[in-house]
C-alpha cells in the first residue's frame, strides 16, 4: 500500500460540483415569468474533497490546495419543458438533452470563474478532516442586457470527515460533508447561486485499488446529497445522486495522468406556489482528463479540462482547470 498512500496525496484533486441558477424571461414560459438555467462549476472534481479515492491523508499530514475553474458557454442542455415549446424546437431542442441556445429570442452567455481553497489533515492514518471555501465570479448576458455586470461573492463553508474502513483487497472509505450557509448569498433577478445559501449534507462511499508495482490506480464513489430548501427560491432544491469514477497512471516520476467520470442526477423540483412538480429533472454526465506535474517534492501543479458529455437542464461546454497543491508534515 505504499504506492497507494503516496498516490492518493498527489491525485487528491477533490472539489464539489457547484451550480448556479439563472432566471430569464421568455415569451413561452408556461409556468411563471421566470425560467431557470443551471451553470455548473466543478472545483477539481465532483463533490467536495473527492479525488483521494478511498485513501486518507497520513497522520499529521496537511494537504493544501487552491484551484481555479473557468467556463464560458452560450449553449445548454434542453429540459422537458423546453421540448414542448415550438420556439425551442426551432433552435434544435426537440427532446430533453438536446443542445441549444439559452433562449430562442434573446440568446444568452454564461461566463463564470470559481476559486477554491481546500485543506485536508490526517488526524490518524485512517481518519481525515477537511474544509473548503469557494469564491465565485459569475456573469450572464443576453441581447436584452448585454452590459450586465458580473456577480462576485464568497460561497458557503464546507466541512468534511472521512474514515478509511479497509485496505484489502480494496481500499474503502466513507465520508460525510456538511455545507453551512455562511457565505454571502446573492439573490439576483438573473443570477442566483443555488449551491449556496442553505444547509446541505452529503454521504459518500468510495472504493479504490492501487495496482502497485504498476504505477496506476482506479476508484469509484457513490453518494447522496440531501439539500435543504431555500426560502429565497420559488421552487424546491431537490436531493442529488452522485456517481464518480477515476483512473490514473504515473507516466514518469514527476508526471501523473488521470481522468474522471462524473454523473450527477437531481430530482424534479416543485413550485412552492402550487406544490406541483416541474416538467424536468436535472442531470449531467462529464469527463475530465488532467495532467499533474510535480516539479518539487510534495508540490503539484494540475491542468485539466472538464467536458459535458450529456445532460438535462444544465449548461453544456467545457471548463478549464488549473490547480496547485502542497503536502507537509505538521505533526
Amino acid at each position: 500500500m505504499r504506492f497507494g498512500k503516496e498516490l492518493s496525496n498527489k491525485a487528491n484533486t477533490g472539489f464539489d460540483v457547484v451550480y448556479f441558477e439563472c432566471s430569464r424571461e421568455t415569451q413561452h414560459d408556461i409556468i411563471s415569468s421566470r425560467r431557470n438555467v443551471y451553470l455548473i462549476i466543478f472545483y477539481l472534481t465532483l463533490p467536495l474533497f473527492l479525488k483521494a479515492g478511498g485513501w486518507t491523508q497520513p497522520k499529521g499530514n496537511l494537504w493544501i490546495k487552491s484551484a481555479v475553474f473557468h467556463q464560458s458557454t452560450n449553449e445548454r442542455f434542453c429540459n422537458g419543458q423546453d421540448a414542448t415549446s415550438l420556439a425551442f424546437q426551432q433552435i434544435g431542442c426537440n427532446e430533453p438533452g438536446n443542445r441549444s441556445a439559452f433562449d430562442p429570442f434573446i440568446g444568452g452567455e454564461l461566463t463564470a470563474t470559481a476559486i477554491y481553497t481546500e485543506l485536508a489533515y490526517g488526524i490518524t492514518d485512517y481518519l481525515e478532516a477537511g474544509f473548503q471555501l469557494p469564491f465565485y465570479r459569475i456573469g450572464f448576458t443576453n441581447l436584452s442586457d448585454p452590459d450586465r455586470s458580473p456577480t462576485t461573492n464568497f460561497g458557503d463553508l464546507r466541512l468534511r470527515m472521512k474514515l478509511q474502513t479497509s485496505e484489502q483487497p480494496f481500499v474503502s472509505a466513507i465520508s460525510i460533508t456538511l455545507k453551512s450557509p455562511t457565505g454571502e448569498f446573492t439573490n439576483d433577478a438573473e443570477i442566483v447561486n443555488v449551491s449556496e445559501g442553505q444547509w446541505d449534507i452529503e454521504f459518500l462511499g468510495e472504493i479504490s485499488k492501487s495496482f502497485w508495482p504498476v504505477d496506476g490506480y482506479a476508484g469509484i464513489g457513490i453518494g447522496y446529497r440531501i439539500r435543504e430548501d431555500n426560502v429565497n427560491f420559488e421552487q424546491s432544491v431537490e436531493n442529488e445522486f452522485i456517481f464518480r469514477a477515476e483512473v490514473g497512471y504515473r507516466l514518469f516520476r514527476q508526471v501523473l495522468v488521470k481522468s474522471d467520470f462524473d454523473w450527477l442526477r437531481g430530482g424534479r423540483p416543485t413550485l412552492f406556489a402550487s406544490d406541483e412538480p416541474l416538467l424536468w429533472k436535472r442531470e449531467l454526465l462529464s469527463i475530465a482528463p488532467a495532467i499533474i506535474f510535480e516539479p518539487l517534492k510534495n508540490f503539484q501543479i494540475e491542468t485539466g479540462l472538464r467536458y459535458s458529455i450529456a445532460g438535462e437542464d444544465y449548461p453544456s461546454g467545457y471548463q478549464l482547470i488549473l490547480g496547485i497543491s502542497y503536502n507537509l508534515l505538521v505533526w
